[in-house]
Formats: structure tokens, sequence, C-alpha cells
């Protein structure tokens, strides 16, 4: 679906690539498992490919056949540590544009999205505005923004000092929802059931911070943002923005844990709305991503379906990560790797603005107890579903300790199932999660 909006570009690039330039260079720094398709669709457009990875997030992608063909993709590549240090990657893209000058960046991994923005806007290299991109990543300072633009959603507030966490929690009505106010993948998202609960996590918070690896965790601060809770489907909708035209791509439904529901268990593309729900999505969305400032670029937004309109939980500066590209692919048919190359290079976008051929869900295998990854399973009970499992990802070895799923980074796999009909596909999924349960010999999080 396209619709049109007075968008203001803010401090766009002169020289934004345009169609018909030629051989570009497209410089991508670090990336997940699945990202990596997007420099091998970049190589197959003729294009000049550099890529810059990190020492402390490879391990998202390293073991893959993806990263093991990189060889043949890649005319320049270079490894840093401390990506998420200006400086550092300053200096990496500084030498790379040297050797050939970069048309755009591209990062689909959230973690370095906020330092590349930044380092993209001091050398003016075209990449998303550096300013929504900072917007997005402080939700607390989001949440002030859509309340000063009249945009409706959760009450909420942010502070590094326990007395003014808990002094508003005495404002509004438990349960509430704790998270780090710069975090990512629900990493220490927390439903919060009373005040005394409360005081205890913002502690362990605080203490788990001191014992995290700190490069890795560089994305996180002591801000901890206190959040209204909201009860309704949680949704995802994937938005394209160009110049002054809206590229709505799909709407899904998360599935969460029941044990806490800030955990996310997978995803069913498309959802059941109704039309008029669906435009009222699409139009809140828009007055969303317009007052956070953001000008260019594929974006995730995360809401919550509520009897009085759709209410903001993330605006994600990035395009839909985990399963997602395969959820878009399986779905609709859209490969949203090259549509994201469209978009910045301002060639034609496309995507089939259509029904789904599938509904397709989603699932990432989380254990509800800590255990040793055997590695010699027999997956062959899987075989009963055809077509209908459309294909599974174990990411443990042998032998290697797999922990109780606390967050969206705690799995071992995913699977991703099919069927013609929405609950189908659903109650495929949940037969499906079973027998990997038979497999493992543990419960899994449902």
């Amino acid at each position: 679906m396209l619709l049109k909006a007075p968008v203001k570009i803010v401090n766009r690039p002169v020289g934004w690539p345009k169609k018909g330039t030629g051989m570009l260079h497209i410089l991508f720094v670090d990336s997940n498992k699945l990202g990596l398709q997007a420099l091998e669709c970049a190589k197959k457009r003729g294009w000049y490919v550099s890529f810059i990875r990190s020492e402390e997030f490879s391990f998202f992608y390293k073991h893959s056949e993806a990263y093991d063909n990189l060889s043949h993709i890649v005319d320049v590549t270079r490894e840093i540590s401390g990506i998420n240090n200006y400086e550092n990657l300053k200096k990496a893209v500084i030498e790379i544009n040297s050797i050939k000058k970069i048309d755009f960046i591209v990062t689909v991994f959230e973690y370095v999205i906020l330092t590349v923005a930044k380092v993209a806007h001091d050398l003016s290299i075209p990449f998303t505005n550096y300013e929504g991109i900072y917007n997005c990543r402080n939700k607390g300072a989001l949440r002030k923004i859509l309340d000063n633009a009249n945009i409706p959603s959760p009450k909420s507030f942010f502070s590094d000092k326990k007395g003014e966490l808990l002094a508003f929690a005495d404002t509004i009505n438990f349960p509430i929802i704790l998270k780090p106010n710069r975090g990512s993948a629900s990493i220490y998202a927390k439903r919060i059931e009373s005040r005394s609960m409360l005081d205890d996590c913002i502690d362990d918070y605080w203490k788990y911070l001191n014992q995290k690896n700190a490069t890795h965790m560089s994305f996180l601060d002591r801000n901890l943002l206190i959040e209204e809770y909201l009860q309704g489907p949680m949704l995802s909708v994937e938005v394209g923005l160009r110049d002054n035209t809206f590229f709505f791509f799909a709407i899904s439904e998360r599935a969460r844990y029941s044990k806490n529901e800030v955990i996310e268990l997978g995803t069913t593309m498309p959802t059941k709305i109704s039309d008029s729900y669906q435009k009222e999505v699409f139009v809140y969305c828009k007055k969303v991503v317009i007052a956070a400032g953001l000008d260019h670029g594929i974006f995730h937004i995360e809401l919550i379906a509520t009897p009085n309109g759709p209410r903001l939980l993330e605006l994600n500066p990035r395009l839909i990560g985990g399963t997602g590209p395969l959820l878009l692919k399986n779905s609709y048919g859209i490969d949203i790797f090259e549509i994201l190359l469209d978009i910045y290079t301002d060639s034609k976008v496309h995507f089939a603005d259509s029904a789904p051929k599938y509904y397709v869900t989603s699932r990432f295998l989380g254990s509800e107890v800590n255990f040793k990854f055997a590695g010699n399973y027999d997956y062959s009970p899987l075989t009963k579903y055809g077509d209908g499992l459309i294909s599974f990802n174990i990411s443990k070895v042998s032998g290697e300790l797999v922990s109780r799923a606390n967050s969206n980074e705690d799995y071992l796999g995913f699977f991703l199932c099919k069927a013609k009909e929405y609950e189908s596909s659903k109650h495929l999924a949940d037969t499906i999660l079973k027998e990997f349960e038979n497999i493992f010999g543990v419960s899994l999080i449902s």
C-alpha cells in the first residue's frame, strides 16, 4: 500500500544516490545472520561492496553459510574492536572511503545503528537521519515527542534514579512494564506486578549492567523506562519511507510468552484485523514516523492494538529482524533486502501490494530450563509436516549450554510453518513446537 504524506526531509545529505548513477559503493556495517543477504543483493546488482564487522558482535553470523561466502561478495573488509566507539568506527569509514567514495551506508543491525548514523551524518554520507534514529533509540524521549505532537502512547517515565521511578509507579496501576530506556531484544524487559518487585528489579538491573560485558552491552545505560501496561494483541508493522511516500508492506501479530509476555515467541504474518482498523494503524504509524524525524529507509514498528486505537511500543529505525525477512518472503513473496536497496537508490520499489500467498508463522525455540545441548537429536519426526514446515534452524552445537529463556536473545533456534488460513497456521506452529519438545526432551516456552 502506498500513502502520501507531507514529510519534512531533515538533514538529507547532498548527492543522495539516484537511479542510473552507475556502479555504486555501498558500505555495510555489521549484521545479523539474515542481514548478510543484503550484501549479496548489492553485489548481484554489480555494485562495489565493503563491510565493517566487529569483534564483539560477529558471533551473530560467523557460523553461517552466508558468512563463509562473504569473500566472494565483499570487495573490502575491515574488522574493528569496539564498533560502538565513535572514533574507531569513523576511522574505519574514512579509510574505506579513501579507497573508493562511499555512496551510502547500510546497517540492519540495531546494536550499532546509532553510532553508524552519527558517523554518516558527520561525514555527509547518506544514511537515515541521525536525529530520527537518536529519538528512536531513546524510548523515553520519543514518548515526550509523541505527547507534544498529541499522538497517544502508553503513559511512561524514564530516569536513572530509583526514587523518581518508584514515585512515578505510584501514579499508575500495576502491573507495569519496566525496560532499559535504550534497550533491545527485550533484554531485561519485565512485567512488574508490585512496588516491591519494582524496587528489587531496579537494583537487579544496575547489578546486571555491571556484570555484563561492557562492550557487548554498550548500547545500554542506567536509565530505566516505566511504561503503562496495555492489554490487546501485539502487532508489528513494516514501513518504508522515501521522500514523501510511505510503503506499507505487512502487519503481523506477535505471540508472547504466557509467563512473561515481554518475551516474544514468534510472529504470524499477516494478522487478521478489520480493514478499518488496518487503516487506523497505517495512519497512526505515519504520524509516529514523521514525529520521530525519520526520513528515509525501512522501519519496524511494534504496537498494541487497544480498543481505543493503536498505541506505540517500539519504533525501530531499521528493517524487521529475527525471522521477519523470511516471513515476508514466504507470505507475500517480498525480498525486503532488495527493497531496502531500492529505497536507498531511488529505484522503483518492487513489491506486490496484494493478498498474501500464505499465512506464515514463526516460533522461536526457547527452553524453560537450563540444559546441555546433545547435538545428536533425531529430527525425522518433523518430516510428517511436509511443505507445511517451511524450515527450521538450530543455532546450538553439541555440548553447548542452553540457558533458560529470559529475553529475545535466549533461543536455541526457530522454525517457520505455513497454511492457507490464519488459525490453521498458528495451530500448526503449536503442534510443531510440541514435536520439538519431544525431540529435545525439555519444556519449551509457549
